[in-house]
């Protein structure tokens, strides 16, 4: 037997930030990723950012529906930072595993992992 941790633990935790404004964040090419970057005002180069809807936590993987942002400089995307707007706190980068779907008019569908274990942020160390 695996260590495990209960889902329904995982679920309930992130419940209560189901209830916040969480945002995503499209990074251009001059910001550097930094681990002791923890809040919103700490990031540089934020080309665009869209409210997430459609939160869900189904066993403790934070998922959302895509999102859509626009007017963008699309070659200039090169991350993006998911973060609770509401305690002002950033959850989880990315630069690799999401999707970009784009067109010349600048607008950026963020297409999120379809993967069930994974999604946008998996808790608890999910395969």
């Amino acid at each position: 037997m695996a260590n495990a941790v209960s889902s329904a633990w995982l679920e309930a935790l992130l419940a209560a930030t189901l209830t916040h404004t969480i945002k995503a964040s499209i990074m251009g090419p001059s910001y550097v990723y930094s681990p002791s970057h923890d809040t919103p005002s700490d990031l540089t180069d934020v080309i665009g950012t869209v409210t997430l809807s459609g939160l869900v936590a189904p066993g403790g993987v934070l998922d959302a529906n895509d999102a859509i942002a626009s007017g963008l400089t699309v070659e200039a995307m090169k991350s993006v930072w998911v973060y609770d707007d509401t305690d002002s706190l950033l959850i989880v980068f990315f630069d690799q595993g999401v999707g970009f779907d784009a067109n010349p008019a600048g607008d950026v569908n963020i297409i999120w992992p379809d993967d069930v274990n994974i999604k946008i942020f998996p808790l608890g160390g999910r395969p």
